[in-house]
């Protein structure tokens, strides 16, 4: 009597009859016409054939093959493998050619039915944003892609590691160009020297940027962006000084990056109505008068008062600026 097992065949229910593989030993449930083996890797087992690559005779499913094997062994087989275009070149592949056209015609439906907006069509293409928008819109897109990067660097957009890639890149790039055309950083120099010993032409030069810079809003303008693009952020002992003025008054806020300008000029503390600090560390400020820049600042209504970095390294910074505490307040 032969045991089998419920788990064999879920067709047992149905009191089909049960056998054991005449290779295997292995019980399976006979229907279908099955026969005397369990699969047909048994029933073809031992059967001998003639590899269709190298005329060898080998025997079916002695090593990985099954009944269908056709040659013997796995170099025959990849020998006589043929890759998928058939042999056939892009141009050469009808079917190739098809399915570009087929394709094509695809997204020209989504298109025309409005399933898909191609954001830089072809009659686009070479064209400025005033040509594409006009001069009137082109202004507000640039406007307001300024204004959505601005103080953004390329390290925020990028990543530190690609915006590095990037700017090797660049260096290298520019050094390569230079090697290449040597002759062209000549030309240039000497095209800027003819220039300017033009006499006429470097009056016209120099009055019209006195001119640009003389003007306030300008200048403002122009030192703005500058900044925004630097991403400046207050230093070591210019964040101590902030904490101390904001346990004095919390309304005081460091402006030193660009946030406020006055007169074209970029104070370093504010406490948002008329009153400023500035910080002059000993490196950068050596020499400087500090009498006209608070001059400067009270034409404009603000009162000012400097802080030296020697002065705080004699005095300590909270000593400092408690002797202040009646402006600071």
């Amino acid at each position: 009597m032969i045991e089998y097992n419920s788990k064999i065949d879920k067709e047992i229910n149905v009191n089909l009859s049960i056998k054991r593989c005449l290779f295997c030993n292995n019980e399976f449930v006979v229907y279908r016409n099955r026969g005397n083996y369990c699969s047909t890797r048994c029933r073809n087992y031992g059967i001998s054939r003639t590899c269709q690559q190298c005329d060898v005779i080998f025997v079916k499913g002695t090593i990985n093959f099954h009944g269908h094997a056709k040659y013997c062994s796995y170099q025959c087989r990849n020998l006589n493998a043929m890759s998928w275009n058939k042999g056939l070149t892009k141009e050469t592949d009808e079917r190739v050619r098809q399915n570009g056209i087929n394709t094509k015609k695809g997204w020209e439906a989504l298109i025309k039915n409005g399933y898909v907006r191609i954001s830089h069509p072809s009659d686009r293409k070479g064209k400025t944003h005033e040509e594409i928008f006009g001069i009137e819109q082109s202004k507000i897109i640039k406007q307001a892609v300024s204004e959505k990067l601005r103080g953004v660097s390329f390290e925020d957009l990028m990543g530190a590691e690609l915006a590095a890639l990037r700017k090797t890149r660049m260096s290298r790039g520019q050094e390569l160009y230079w090697a290449e055309h040597p002759d062209r950083r000549i030309i240039q120099s000497e095209n800027g020297k003819k220039l300017f010993s033009d006499l006429d032409f470097k009056a016209r030069f120099l009055t019209s940027r006195n001119n640009f810079w003389n003007q306030i809003d300008n200048k403002t303008n122009t030192l703005q962006k500058i900044f925004s693009s630097l991403n400046i952020k207050p230093n070591k002992i210019e964040l101590r000084i902030l904490q101390e003025l904001k346990n004095i008054n919390q309304s005081w806020q460091f402006v030193g990056d660009g946030t406020l300008w006055i007169g074209g000029k970029n104070p370093d503390f504010w406490n948002q109505k008329n009153k400023l600090i500035e910080y002059y560390g000993t490196h950068w400020h050596l020499g400087d008068n500090m009498q006209d820049r608070i001059n400067y600042f009270l034409l404009f209504g603000f009162s000012t008062i400097i802080i030296l970095e020697d002065d705080i390294r004699k005095k300590g910074l909270s000593t400092y600026i408690k002797e202040k505490m009646d402006f600071l307040k």
